[in-house]
């Protein structure tokens, strides 16, 4: 059975990650473990049925064999995913207050808690194959932890009170500037990192500023929040579809077993 400590990993890190970066460079390894882990996951997860489809279809000497079980492709591959991955999800986390990590925290205990009973709910009240389960609880958990995230997320919107160049006002440049002033942490190497971050922070201000600005309709102006909340929430959305594919793979082959 898997563990609840693997499935709130992402949340501890990113929790240690805040704490360590302002400090000194050894934060860095954080991410790097990050990257490390989501690489070795991605390369199981996609070569074992890759290398079934090949092994099937093709002998190992045919041209074919290396376009479907190509090691050099799914090591870029694995590569480009944990990186991007990893650097949304830190970016993120970046500039998260105490009450979003908690969020991600519960969010990913639910999804751990929930999906066998969703599981078992869906294969009796619609009568499906124990193959066709645990694909649609996936997809019923995926939209419903998808609602509630966004819905956390536009509830922390509306309740955080804009930093002082926000309300200032200003242009796009501006503001992106204003955001990213200051020494924030103690490792040269991580300032750039936390510069983007707060950059992104300031654009974020700018435009759901501008967007409320120019829409004086209730109905658009709740459009613009929303938007924002769903921007702001992408990095926990992404990380919960991790863990709901994580859960969901092993409970498969605990049933199987």
């Amino acid at each position: 059975m898997i563990s609840i400590l693997r499935v709130i990993l992402a949340p501890l890190a990113l929790m240690g990650w805040q704490l360590a970066y302002p400090h000194n460079c050894l934060a860095l390894g954080i991410p790097a473990a990050t990257v490390v882990m989501i690489f070795l996951y991605v390369w199981h997860v996609r070569s074992v049925p890759l290398k079934v489809v090949a092994d099937f279809y093709f002998a190992k000497r045919h041209l074919l064999y290396g376009f479907f079980y190509s090691r050099i492709r799914l090591f870029l591959f694995a590569s480009v995913y944990a990186v991007f991955f990893s650097a949304a999800l830190y970016l993120g986390a970046t500039l998260w207050t105490p009450l979003y990590f908690g969020i991600l925290t519960a969010d990913a205990l639910l999804i751990f808690f929930m999906f066998h009973g969703i599981r078992t709910w869906v294969q009796s009240s619609i009568s499906l194959t124990d193959d066709a389960a645990p694909i649609v609880a996936k997809k019923f958990l995926a939209a419903l932890n998808s609602l509630f995230l966004i819905i956390a997320f536009t509830w922390l919107s509306l309740d955080s009170v804009p930093p002082a160049y926000a309300q200032a006002g200003g242009t796009l440049t501006e503001m992106m500037r204003y955001a990213a002033e200051g020494n924030f942490t103690d490792c040269e190497l991580i300032q750039p990192f936390v510069s983007l971050a707060r950059q992104l922070e300031g654009a974020k201000y700018y435009f759901a500023g501008a967007g409320l600005a120019v829409f004086d309709e209730t109905i658009l102006r709740w459009l613009i929040i929303l938007m924002f909340s769903v921007a702001g929430a992408a990095p926990a959305l992404a990380y919960s579809q991790f863990v709901l594919q994580l859960v969901a793979g092993r409970k498969s082959e605990e049933a199987e077993q």
